[in-house]
C-alpha cells in the first residue's frame, strides 16, 4: 500500500516559505539567518520580566513553531505543554 498525500503539490520555494512562516516576498529579499544570529538569547526571545511585547512566544499563537522562534520553542516545549503526575490508582 502506498501513501498518497491529500494536500496539493507545492513548489519548493512555496514549501520553504510556508515552513518559515514568511511571505514569499520576504523570503526572496532576505538572507537566511545564521545559527549565531538566530540564537534565542541574541534575538532576545523571552528575556527579562516581563519580556517585551514583541519578544513574547506563546503556544496559542501560530508563530511559536516558526523560524526563528522555533529554536526557543523546542527547548521550552514543557512550558507550552505542561503535565501533572497522576496516581496509578
Amino acid at each position: 500500500m502506498r501513501f498518497t498525500p491529500r494536500l496539493p503539490a507545492l513548489g519548493m520555494a512555496s514549501a520553504i516559505t510556508m515552513g518559515l512562516g514568511l511571505p514569499a516576498s520576504a523570503q526572496s529579499n532576505q538572507e537566511p539567518l545564521s545559527a549565531q544570529q538566530s540564537d534565542p538569547r541574541v534575538m532576545g526571545w523571552m528575556q527579562g520580566f516581563p519580556p517585551p511585547e514583541n519578544k513574547i512566544i506563546t503556544q496559542p499563537d501560530s508563530v511559536y513553531f516558526s523560524f526563528p522562534r522555533l529554536r526557543w520553542s523546542v527547548c521550552h516545549l514543557r512550558e507550552f505543554l505542561p503535565s501533572e503526575q497522576g496516581s496509578r490508582g
